[in-house]
């Protein structure tokens, strides 16, 4: 499944601007110093949450993909991070490779990496 980083980052930047803060009541977001409500969010039975019809729709939408887009932007993160590591011990590190080879290689182990998390075509 390829990451649709375009969209994550379009929710993003709909979303009420943060930081987002919780207060002494437990289902409102609040944001801006706690002077506007981002949503109200209520756990429902069955581990469902229902997040306040009254307050923005691209408050809802950002919050709802959430659960989705973090662990996919953290395993992308972690992703690159070895495959940059690898490629920066093996061909960059490594003395017997010219150093034109070890960028190519480490280009092509990064490009496969990126790949195999969904983040390149």
């Amino acid at each position: 499944m390829k990451l649709d980083l375009s969209a994550i980052e379009a929710r993003a930047n709909a979303a009420t601007k943060g930081p987002w803060v919780t207060g002494s009541i437990p289902w409102k977001v609040w944001a801006h110093g706690g002077h506007a409500t981002v949503c109200d969010i209520r756990a429902l039975a069955g581990g469902r949450v229902e997040i306040s019809e009254w307050e923005a729709a691209s408050n809802r939408d950002f919050i709802s993909h959430a659960r989705a887009d973090v662990p996919a932007l953290v395993n992308a993160a972690r992703v690159m991070e070895a495959a940059l590591f690898t490629a920066h011990r093996e061909h960059c590190c490594s003395p017997e490779r010219s150093p034109t080879h070890g960028l190519m290689g480490a280009c092509n182990e990064l490009v496969a990496a990126l790949v195999a998390a969904g983040l390149e075509e």
